[in-house]
């Protein structure tokens, strides 16, 4: 995953239970440093927004410290996936995908990524 232009790894485990996040961050990639945890927390009044009783992954990050959750499947019950903002600490944008399965006919798992994920090619060393 992304945070800031970097490759970060996103434990997202108690985001529908208590919607909270931690991020740890490759620093240097060189000595394999990584940041300490930083941890964000959905407010209660945001997860109103989003049916958090129904497990959602991470389905892209930009580099404008976005992320896409979106449901695991997609139903009827659970039509959107939402745009969270991790510096703003907010939900910023609903995204209605329902119609467009029912229109193309397509199984209800819809994978995405945002622009920020194809535009750039990056070569990674390890």
């Amino acid at each position: 995953m992304n945070y800031k232009g970097k490759i970060a790894l996103f434990e997202y485990g108690n985001m529908w239970s208590n919607g909270s996040m931690d991020v740890w961050v490759l620093e240097d990639a060189g000595k394999s440093e990584w940041s300490s945890k930083k941890n964000f927390v959905l407010p209660s009044s945001q997860t109103v927004s989003v049916d958090m009783s129904h497990a959602f992954l991470i389905q892209a990050t930009s580099h404008s410290c976005e992320i896409r959750l979106a449901p695991e499947r997609m139903s009827p019950r659970l039509p959107h996936s939402a745009i969270y903002d991790l510096e703003k600490n907010k939900i910023t944008k609903h995204i209605q995908v329902m119609s467009l399965l029912d229109r193309l006919g397509m199984l209800p798992i819809l994978e995405t990524n945002f622009w920020d994920d194809t535009e750039r090619i990056m070569y990674l060393e390890i």
